[in-house]
């Protein structure tokens, strides 16, 4: 739900302002329990997400539930 390319930049860019050396750990969502609605994110939208951060300036981006 949060994971346009426009929100991504918005999100890195915050934190980028912040502070560079701050880590931003990107989670990969999957249906669970009582949200199964949703599809699971795919691998190349957290890749993206990377993508922007370091563009940002961010020095320490994690994936996760990859």
């Amino acid at each position: 739900l949060n994971d346009s390319e426009e929100e991504l930049k918005g999100m890195a860019g915050f934190i980028a302002d912040t502070g560079v050396e701050i880590p931003w750990h990107i989670s990969r969502f999957h249906p669970d329990y009582k949200f199964t609605e949703r599809p699971t994110t795919p691998i190349e939208t957290l890749k993206q997400a990377e993508k922007l951060g370091k563009e940002a300036g961010l020095r320490h981006i994690h994936l996760g539930n990859i």
